[in-house]
């Protein structure tokens, strides 16, 4: 997978996906809980929020604000360098304190 961007963090790239397109990948390996980065920022989508795929069977997870303008990833399984980092469309959970602390 050649990187697109280094995006806006330096645990994970933007490349080419087997999935769909782009996609987001683990530029190193990370450990389950780890949050990856910002999908959206005060409403405003971030790199992560527009190229990471969709999975029936993801490898992280999404948590939103209650008021919906920030929603952070975060990985649930251990993710090797060059994963591509999944979600399911259909789920996203409520951030409450203490969830997704990195």
């Amino acid at each position: 997978v050649a990187p697109y961007d280094q995006s806006d963090s330096d645990l994970y790239f933007v490349g080419g996906s087997s999935i769909h397109g782009i996609g987001c990948f683990a530029s190193s390996r990370m450990i389950n809980g780890t949050v990856v980065g910002y999908g959206m920022v005060h409403g405003e989508k971030q790199t992560l929020g527009r190229y990471v795929n969709h999975s029936d069977v993801p490898n992280c997870v999404a948590f939103k604000s209650e008021d919906g303008s920030l929603v952070c990833v975060q990985a649930i399984i251990d993710l090797e360098p060059y994963e591509e980092l999944t979600l399911d469309y259909n789920q996203t959970f409520l951030l409450t304190a203490g969830a997704a602390n990195g």
